[in-house]
């Protein structure tokens, strides 16, 4: 596991402070602090929206990246432990599709240096 260090470059996709070593490397490499500024500001818009649907209902599959990526998303979203809602089947990770904008979002003004 790699510290956070608080700069992170295009090639250091993390959720939360751990680096995800899975990922494609390449993956946002031609983004600039710029494109990644007006995709959180897109993400904040689509969140916004989104969550005045009638159902933000947003399933993933239970793979240890998901789980992962749902742990660190509840703990920049609360101080509290946060649970995983899982299917009875064990196959799915239930969450909302605004809340995963609104971390994607969070994630993303990270790369682009803005503060929150």
């Amino acid at each position: 596991m790699l510290e956070h260090t608080g700069v992170y470059t295009a090639n250091e996709k993390r959720h939360d402070g751990l680096l995800c070593e899975n990922q494609d490397p390449t993956l946002g490499e031609d983004m600039d602090t710029n494109a990644w500024a007006i995709l959180a500001k897109l993400l904040e818009m689509a969140s916004g929206e989104f969550s005045n649907h009638g159902c933000n209902d947003f399933d993933l599959p239970n793979t240890p990246e998901n789980r992962e990526l749902m742990t660190a998303l509840g703990r920049w979203n609360s101080e509290e432990e946060y649970g995983l809602m899982i299917s009875k089947d064990g196959k799915t990770i239930y969450t909302g599709d605004s809340q995963l904008m609104s971390y994607f979002a969070h994630l993303a003004k990270e790369l682009a240096g803005i503060e929150e």
